[in-house]
């Protein structure tokens, strides 16, 4: 049987859960994965856990390592196995970023340069074999101009059914209050909108409109807390428990998508599945890598967005279906696994 080793860092967020559904996509097609979470309390455990990897992952035809990070690890089985790593987001951009921060304590400052130099040696030194991507501006941001593959967000088909199930156990809130969310994460890139922004072009529709708007905002990074701002109603928490974040998101008459780039995360992939639009923000520059047009509420104007915003928050229970329902074939039609995992497969196929 066709063996993969997945190696990924200890971790409960979106690497975790790409990494999982990688994983159910490729025991799907047949392969038999693998999966090995990095463990330890400090750098030095972490190091010699990876180290100790090799006497497993040597004998795998394929290794593919997630979070960005191409772990010390690739270099004791490279010629033999061929490395791929999945890269998410824009990674020295975030890693520079999170060091200038001045939120980020000196030990966590020391703790990224270590991601950092694992990166640049791996492209000095051409030690990777393939990349994965979720986007052609991914790749480009990262440097990434060959060898490489487009794997955006997906669903799995019990996902679909998940969702489906969940939806129709959410009561839809009614009445003049509407809901609006918004996800963020610890990343700090040139490619996400920040929740500051978000908030103040939340403010700026809620003058446009005639009803009390709810905005929730998640972000590890916040003070948990409400405050009111006229008609916006402005809550705030550092995390919510998955169950707990997908029931919101049903509840929800809107998300706000953080990506100005062509993504569509992959909390904007569970919107349209539960059924609710989606908003965005496009840097012209990426409109034309965009898939989808009158899916998603889209501008690449940030006035012309807040006017299209203020429409649909006034008129929500209109538009609210409308969205809802080209947004989710969307989704099923585009972002499903057996859309999007063809050129990924063929690469591991070759490999074999």
């Amino acid at each position: 049987m066709n063996k993969i080793a997945l190696i990924t860092p200890k971790s409960a967020g979106g690497v975790k859960h790409i990494t999982d559904k990688l994983q159910k996509g490729l025991e799907k097609e047949g392969f038999s994965v693998k999966c090995l979470t990095l463990h330890g309390e400090n750098l030095i455990k972490m190091v010699w856990n990876d180290v100790q990897n090799v006497r497993i992952i040597h004998n795998f035809p394929v290794v593919i390592y997630m979070g960005s990070i191409p772990h010390p690890s690739h270099l004791f089985i490279k010629g033999r196995t061929t490395v791929i790593l999945f890269v998410h987001g824009f990674v020295m951009d975030e890693i520079i970023s999170y060091i200038k921060d001045l939120s980020t304590s000196v030990r966590a400052k020391i703790f990224a340069t270590y991601p950092a130099l694992l990166w640049s040696f791996s492209k000095i030194m051409k030690s990777i074999d393939f990349y994965i991507c979720h986007s052609i501006t991914s790749c480009e941001a990262n440097g990434i101009r060959e060898r490489f593959v487009l794997l955006p967000q997906f669903i799995l088909p019990e996902e679909v059914e998940f969702c489906s199930k969940l939806e129709k156990e959410i009561s839809k809130q009614d009445g003049e209050r509407i809901k609006v969310i918004t996800y963020g994460s610890f990343a700090i890139s040139p490619r996400l909108l920040t929740q500051y922004q978000i908030l103040m072009f939340m403010r700026k529709v809620s003058r446009s409109v005639n009803r009390e708007i709810e905005l929730v905002m998640i972000d590890p990074k916040t003070k948990e807390g409400e405050e009111r701002w006229k008609n916006l109603l402005i809550r705030r928490f550092k995390y919510l428990p998955r169950k707990d974040f997908l029931k919101l998101l049903a509840e929800s008459d809107l998300y706000i998508e953080r990506c100005i780039d062509e993504e569509l995360g992959m909390a904007s992939i569970e919107a349209a599945l539960l059924g609710t639009p989606i908003a965005k923000l496009t840097h012209p520059k990426f409109v034309e890598r965009q898939d989808y047009m009158d899916e998603v509420i889209w501008s690449r104007s940030v006035k012309e967005l807040i006017d299209m915003l203020s429409d649909y928050l006034n008129n929500a229970e209109h538009w609210k279906p409308f969205y809802s329902k080209k947004l989710r074939s969307f989704v099923i039609n585009k972002r499903s696994w057996d859309h999007v995992k063809g050129s990924l497969l063929d690469l591991i196929r070759h490999e074999y």
